[in-house]
């Protein structure tokens, strides 16, 4: 049957096509949103295999839309989520490889977490890449391991070779910290630099320390400037100052 327009009327004929397309994209809205309600259900759910589970948070990270990113990071963020679905949310990320991201998988590295959970941090971050955001997290996460501040599992090592298996995990992670870091030098360095004081005539502590560690020509010399500059009037700094000089930093 052949459709009927009002004779010359132009306006109707927009105005139907108007709405008739505003109800397309309101229909297509509604679906994209159930299929993301149906995605987070299955990300959530433990009973999923994992496989399915990191599935789903790939599929709503992939969509780019930030309540998608959003819920994923949610799964990662909270405590009371399951732990392994935690971690295969902090992976979805990292195969996900969204620079973008690192920085808000950067806040999870907290002692307070489990170890799992900062070793899968510290793996995506190296897969997503690097950007600014997270250095400063980096930096404060290490400064405190350095510290000997206590992490989660801590308080569970009474065995002896449980510990020192432990301690060489650690390790490990600090030294894919240390990598991600030395990826980005450019950032590392003013974070040092504006935070901890790298390249001042009073370096902090962590800021030697990191030189130490990272062992790079690049911050060598602003850390030499320290001497140059002005002895650190603390006797312990200036010694661990020394140290690094004459060792790590000896013809850079």
């Amino acid at each position: 049957m052949k459709t009927i327009w009002p004779a010359n009327d132009w306006k109707f004929r927009i105005g139907a096509a108007a709405i008739f397309v505003l109800g397309m994209l309101a229909a297509a809205s509604a679906r994209q949103s159930k299929d993301a309600s149906a995605l987070l259900a299955e990300a959530r759910d433990q009973h999923q295999p994992a496989e399915r589970r990191k599935a789903a948070m790939l599929e709503l990270l992939k969509s780019h839309k930030v309540e998608a990113t959003d819920s994923v990071y949610e799964l990662a963020l909270r405590s009371e989520t399951d732990i392994n679905i935690r971690v295969q949310a902090v992976q979805a990320f990292g195969e996900a490889g969204s620079i973008e991201n690192s920085a808000h998988l950067s806040f999870l590295l907290q002692l307070y977490n489990p170890f799992v959970l900062r070793e899968a941090v510290a793996l995506s971050i190296n897969n997503t890449g690097c950007s600014a955001g997270w250095v400063s997290n980096v930096l404060h996460y290490l400064e405190r391991t350095w510290n000997g501040e206590h992490a989660f599992e801590d308080r569970f090592m009474t065995n002896p070779s449980v510990k020192e298996d432990f301690q060489r995990d650690k390790r490990n992670l600090e030294t894919l910290l240390l990598g991600a870091l030395l990826h980005n030098k450019q950032d590392t360095r003013l974070v040092l630099a504006n935070v901890y004081g790298l390249g001042t005539e009073l370096p902090s502590p962590t800021a030697i320390r990191a030189v130490d560690k990272l062992a790079g020509k690049t911050f060598c010399p602003d850390l030499r400037k320290a001497y140059t500059l002005a002895p650190p009037p603390d006797e312990s700094i200036r010694k661990q100052l020394l140290e690094v000089l004459d060792g790590t930093c000896r013809g850079r």
